[in-house]
């Protein structure tokens, strides 16, 4: 089995639909929409700057929000992400971002997806975001081993669109990370 996206909670993608709606300003379902839709629904994971530079593993990542990317046509520049906003199970949209990043993760992931280097292993399609780097990368969790592939560059780290491991991808970002935390802008005083 190859790389496959996750199902979101139909709460998620419900709230994901709203936000198409309230910029419309019609109502809208999965059925009606034309010239949008919801493609490549995904988890966002966020890793601490601090774990990087400890050389902590991927697990230490959290879970964020459900995100779904907004395709128009054949065009994706558009995302929105939504949580679980309480006990009842209701989804709220916390963020809709626009720009060219969005467009690099969606064709990330169509590659990955059709990709017959993945066809005979199983992964799921996570995306990974180290913040205090500004690094993005599609996760591919499979049963024995992670692999990532950088969305954007990370000059003289990373390389966008290559594939690595867990520990090389981690290794790669780890001085940089160390180099951040010791980093002080603070104002000195006079």
């Amino acid at each position: 089995m190859p790389v496959t996206m996750p199902k979101p909670p139909d709460g998620a993608t419900q709230a994901a639909l709203e936000s198409l709606n309230s910029v419309r300003g019609e109502s809208l379902s999965s059925e009606s929409l034309r010239d949008e839709a919801l493609v490549y629904p995904h988890r966002g994971y966020v890793m601490d700057v601090l774990d990087v530079a400890a050389g902590r593993l991927l697990e230490t990542a959290i879970a964020g929000p459900w995100r779904h990317m907004i395709a128009r046509g054949q065009l994706i520049e558009e995302s929105v992400d939504v949580v679980e906003a309480d006990s009842n199970g209701r989804h709220r949209l916390t963020n809709r971002s626009r720009g060219t990043r969005n467009g690099a993760m969606a064709r990330a992931i169509a590659r990955a997806l059709v990709a017959p280097r993945f066809r005979n292993e199983s992964f799921e399609a996570r995306v990974l975001a180290i913040p205090a780097l500004s690094v993005m990368a599609l996760w591919l969790v499979g049963n024995d081993k992670s692999l990532l592939i950088p969305v954007g560059t990370v000059p003289g780290v990373l390389k966008s669109g290559k594939q690595y491991s867990s520990d090389a991808f981690l290794a790669a970002l780890r001085s940089s990370a160390q180099a951040r935390l010791e980093f002080d802008n603070s104002p000195k005083s006079m």
